[in-house]
């Protein structure tokens, strides 16, 4: 998806119940409002609700999945002709699209699938998203609805839950992924990226840019994540925090931090089913979508040494993108890092200059540009 594009979009967007796509997406659409585009956004789940009701059929939300499969399958294509339609309606032209579902759902100790392929291919989508939030928040938002009581009953081992929308959100990033990787259209593209994860705690401008200006270069901000969180850090995560936002000015940004779990018990104390799932999110969801990495390194003072940064940054390296470390002026440099590092950068200050110097004159004046209008 780096071709230069000026269209409109067709998107289908998935997520798992409960991880606050919806708000997302209504953020999005009020700001890509503000730059002249118009989106349309489709929520099959609510539309089958809606339709239900039309018919005076009886479709609890608590109770839908205990609705015979092919009866479901019925009223689900009824709603995709209907947003099929609304698609092709001449006042609709112009607009770009999205279609927000659910990849699968976990019902019953299974995964049933929420997909219709025949509406799919119908649709033709340019483009794939899943959404993503760290499990502490899916895990409240799930607790108060009746029809994932089933998660967390007492009965339940400790964690039963939690892991189990752990494994929900593999799920759901597998078939998105999959679905983008059989589409046709993907290989007739110079650049076959069509799939991309989107924290839901992300800013706007994220999706916004994966439609509208695929251009962008994408990076991965790297930093001493895991430990970072004592108050006695506070110094290093405000310098942090002002060199995303300078970077994000450029380029897309990939921030770890939006799917971090809120309690950070979960990441001091050794879970399996959590650790396994940090290291899968961050080095075969949210790396490969980017076209490089940005390692920050504090100071010994500023924050704790990182295993994992190190980790991540070997797999940009070994798989070809770029580079960027930012390394405290006046420390002994590991040959490992020199050797992953296409930039060495020892400042701040140096990081920005080699930065924009990196991006090129063409790609900092198409940016600049942007923003006058």
């Amino acid at each position: 998806m780096k071709a230069e594009i000026d269209k409109d979009m067709r998107v289908i967007t998935t997520a798992i119940s409960g991880s606050g796509e919806k708000g997302y997406l209504d953020r999005f659409s009020k700001f890509a409002e503000t730059k002249g585009k118009k989106v349309k956004i489709y929520n099959p789940g609510e539309m089958l609700f809606e339709h239900a009701a039309r018919r005076g059929v009886r479709m609890p939300r608590d109770k839908v999945l205990k609705t015979n499969p092919h009866t479901l399958d019925e009223r689900r294509s009824t709603v995709f002709e209907r947003i099929l339609s609304d698609v092709e309606k001449p006042a609709n032209r112009g607009s770009s699209f999205i279609i927000n579902m659910h990849g699968s759902f976990y019902w019953n100790f299974s995964y049933e699938p929420g997909i219709d392929f025949h509406y799919l291919n119908e649709f033709d989508p340019d483009l794939y998203v899943n959404f993503l939030n760290d499990v502490d928040t899916v895990e409240n938002n799930l607790k108060d609805r009746k029809q994932w009581n089933f998660l967390f009953s007492p009965e339940r081992t400790k964690n039963y839950g939690r892991n189990k929308i752990l494994d929900w959100q593999s799920v759901e990033v597998l078939l998105t992924r999959l679905l983008a990787q059989r589409d046709p259209k993907r290989w007739a593209q110079s650049d076959p990226q069509k799939f991309f994860v989107i924290p839901t705690k992300a800013t706007e401008t994220m999706l916004y840019r994966f439609m509208f200006e695929p251009w962008r270069k994408v990076f991965y901000v790297g930093m001493p994540l895991t430990l970072f969180h004592d108050p006695k850090f506070a110094g290093a995560r405000k310098r942090i925090d002002e060199l995303i936002k300078w970077t994000e000015y450029w380029i897309t940004v990939t921030d770890p931090r939006y799917v971090e779990p809120l309690d950070t018990k979960l990441l001091t104390q050794v879970d399996p089913a959590m650790y396994h799932s940090v290291v899968k999110r961050d080095l075969y969801w949210l790396i490969p979508q980017c076209d490089g990495m940005i390692a920050y390194f504090p100071d010994a003072s500023e924050a704790p040494y990182s295993a994992g940064e190190d980790i991540e940054f070997k797999e940009v390296s070994d798989t070809c993108g770029e580079t960027l470390l930012i390394y405290p002026s006046g420390k002994s440099l590991s040959p490992f890092l020199f050797v992953w590092g296409d930039k060495i950068l020892r400042s701040d200050k140096q990081f920005k200059r080699e930065f924009l110097s990196y991006l090129g004159k063409k790609y900092v004046n198409r940016v600049r540009q942007l923003y006058k209008k």
